[in-house]
């Protein structure tokens, strides 16, 4: 008998360190992820797609030339994917709440200040619960169209453990993110961004340098330039602007559009949102990776009743950023 007891506690405590070891991929932050090589991140991903994909599977092959471009590239552009109707409702939506942080997050510990008279604030962002309750935004992040493009991409289904949206306003100084850089939480993941006001190049277009998401893809269209010289560069590869626009300039893509152009990335490629310098730019974005376990990903309360008409798939897709116990019913 005190064996059997033994036994079952070795298995609750391996049932526990394997949630642990597991939820380190999904959480956005880790620093330990963070620091992984790009090489060593490559090589984890597929052994995590190989788990999530032995449980779960939705991918419709219906998008794979809108995959390819995007394996090719890092970078994909879906120029006048909603119709403008739906855009001005959510823009509408959002300029009505008003209120939103000083910051291109939420993150309760910035101040706050209303759009209608930003003060001199660069970015605000709106809070996760004000972008969960609009149907037509999540209906775009939840799409079968981007989420086929999403799973092509990923290699599995993937989860959303973030979404967003921000405003921009003309400023003499960068704001967060307004700089290049690659991002780095995750072994592989993409963002979905969506222009919810017309953007040219005056008003904050989103610049993507081509192939710079992957090493192969790298090598093939910079033949002349070392890679070990532009991946794993510290904090991220922030400041080294002059360097990327000397080097890589020929592969910059500054994608203006109008309001409903979403665009599709990897974002561990090279990249920013410039400054804007006349009007406002209103942006939502979802990003999106291959997550077994969701435990260390934040939470919001949404009403059950919110949920009710989602297939299979969104609902997967976004219940890492729900949970039932945390959920509340109307």
């Amino acid at each position: 008998m005190l064996v059997q007891k033994k036994l079952q506690y070795i298995k609750k405590k391996s049932s526990s360190a394997s949630s642990k070891f597991a939820s380190l991929w999904g959480q956005q932050n880790n620093p330990t992820i963070r620091k992984l090589p790009f090489d060593i991140k490559n090589l984890i991903s597929p052994l995590v797609n190989d788990a999530v994909n032995s449980e779960f599977k939705f991918y419709k092959d219906q998008e794979d030339r809108l995959v390819e471009r995007l394996q090719d590239d890092g970078i994909l552009v879906l120029p006048n994917e909603v119709n403008a109707k739906k855009i001005e409702s959510i823009q509408t939506y959002f300029t009505n709440i008003d209120t939103c942080t000083a910051w291109h997050v939420p993150d309760n510990a910035k101040p706050k200040f209303n759009i209608s008279d930003p003060q001199g604030n660069v970015q605000g962002s709106f809070n996760t619960s004000s972008i969960l309750l609009n149907k037509e935004l999540m209906d775009i992040f939840l799409s079968d169209k981007i989420l086929n493009i999403v799973e092509g991409y990923l290699g599995a289904p993937g989860r959303l453990f973030h979404v967003n949206s921000m405003i921009s306003f003309p400023s003499l100084t960068s704001g967060q993110a307004q700089t290049f850089h690659r991002d780095n939480s995750h072994v592989k993941f993409c963002v979905l961004f969506v222009y919810l006001t017309d953007v040219d190049l005056q008003s904050g277009p989103h610049e993507y340098f081509k192939h710079t998401h992957c090493k192969n893809a790298f090598r093939q269209n910079y033949c002349n330039l070392d890679a070990s010289d532009f991946f794993d560069l510290p904090n991220d590869g922030y400041n080294c602007d002059q360097l990327y626009e000397n080097l890589l300039l020929a592969k910059k893509s500054v994608i203006s559009g109008v309001q409903g152009t979403c665009i599709l990335t990897d974002p561990r490629g090279i990249h920013r949102g410039q400054p804007v310098k006349r009007g406002q730019r209103l942006i939502a974005w979802a990003r999106y990776a291959v997550i077994p376990d969701d435990t260390e990903i934040n939470k919001t309360p949404i009403s059950l009743d919110e949920l009710s008409d989602l297939s299979d798939r969104q609902l997967y897709t976004l219940s890492s950023i729900i949970d039932p116990n945390h959920c509340v019913v109307s």
